[in-house]
């Protein structure tokens, strides 16, 4: 009966594998390994472990497919992109309505704003029969264009002197 040895602590696990090269193939990888200063299972070891690595990180290294992968990637984002431009524009159109809305509606709001201000200076005049400009900017808090503008919606019911105040007819 033969005796196994006891296993030594530093002994080696690796497993070996037999790979066949053309002698072409194996001159050519022997050139390489010695220009890059390793040995040819060295170098093979590398090949191995470098392919690998290209497959587990395709986007890293290049790989075909993940470069189509990335194309489409980019024309789905080119096409979101597009139709947001599409609804931004919608969007900026549908604004410039309602811009000249406002636009239009901006002298009824400023005609109605002079009518509140006629009776306004239309009511202290009955009250104080006349008074100046500035008496009616000080009492009412309105800038003298206003007040000239609302005086002349009133000109049929008061006058202007000479002097500058406001009468009722």
């Amino acid at each position: 009966m033969v005796k196994k040895s006891p296993k030594k602590e530093n002994e080696i696990k690796d497993k070996i594998i037999h790979i066949a090269f053309s002698k072409e193939e194996k001159e050519q990888i022997k050139k390489y390994s010695k220009e890059s200063n390793t040995t040819l299972s060295e170098f093979i070891r590398q090949a191995v472990y470098d392919k690998i690595l290209r497959i587990e990180n395709p986007s890293k290294f290049g790989n075909v497919s993940s470069f189509e992968d990335q194309f489409k990637e980019i024309k789905e984002l080119q096409l979101k992109q597009i139709k947001l431009e599409e609804l931004n524009l919608e969007r900026i159109k549908n604004l410039n309505g309602i811009k000249e809305s406002l636009i239009e509606l901006k002298p009824l709001v400023n005609e109605k704003e002079l009518k509140n201000n006629s009776q306004a200076i239309f009511s202290l005049l009955k009250f104080h029969k006349s008074l100046s400009l500035d008496k009616i900017e000080q009492l009412l808090n309105l800038d003298k264009t206003i007040i000239v503008q609302s005086v002349s919606l009133l000109s049929d019911k008061i006058d202007l002197t000479n002097t500058g105040e406001v009468i009722l007819k």
